[in-house]
């Protein structure tokens, strides 16, 4: 992989005879030539791979919005974007089952990923338009604040949809909701998360999973 420093590329991300560019959250473009097909009969390890870089890919999609915010910082750590820094923790730490039945642990995802404090006693309650989260609203000196914003998060796996707030109500308040309307009550499983930003949204905790209702 090349460094772009100057010339018509820098800043393009995309693929122009044979060579593929693209732009990091660092501000620099890479780029690379691609990869031309083999005649060789991939492995089954290289199989195991495939499958899970389609079962992870296609999982996170609907994430996207919320982990431009909640992996920003992550993604920052090594340069990559908010989608890989995702996949690549999921691919450690979250896939089970044997191949051809890959696929992720949802009680072992983290939908964000930081070093602030979570609240204790967190949970989720469903009401009739949609979901209330409530957490302790106690501070430990110099690691919490009160000004520290909930982020709430609702994953539908059949529907492929997410529903989210990334600035909640403030750490004091306790409690807050979000609201599911648009989404049909026809029985859907919903999948909970809750995790904590700072107001200038430099500093962010790890998710808590809340387990699951039926919509």
């Amino acid at each position: 992989m090349t460094i772009i420093t100057s010339g018509a590329f820098v800043g393009f991300s995309g693929t122009v005879n044979g060579m593929a560019y693209c732009q990091l959250p660092d501000g620099k473009t890479y780029s690379k030539r691609q990869n031309t097909p083999s005649s060789i009969p991939p492995s089954p390890k290289q199989l195991t791979v495939q499958e899970d870089t389609g079962v992870v890919t296609q999982f996170v999609k609907p994430f996207k919005n919320f982990i431009s915010v909640s992996y920003r910082n992550e993604a920052r750590k090594t340069y990559i974007s908010t989608h890989n820094a995702m996949v690549s923790r999921i691919r450690k730490f979250a896939l089970t089952g044997k191949s051809p039945n890959r696929k992720v642990d949802l009680s072992k995802i983290l939908v964000s990923k930081g070093d602030l404090l979570p609240a204790e006693n967190s949970s989720a309650e469903l009401t009739e338009t949609g979901l209330t989260f409530k957490w302790s609203t106690e501070t430990e000196d110099g690691m919490n604040h009160h000004s520290n914003q909930v982020m709430m998060l609702a994953y539908f796996p059949k529907l492929q949809e997410v529903k989210s707030d990334t600035g909640g109500a403030k750490w004091h308040r306790g409690e807050d909701s979000l609201s599911l309307l648009g989404v049909k009550k026809e029985g859907y499983v919903a999948e909970m998360f809750i995790s904590f930003i700072t107001n200038d949204q430099t500093s962010i905790s790890n998710s808590i999973y809340l387990g699951q209702f039926i919509w």
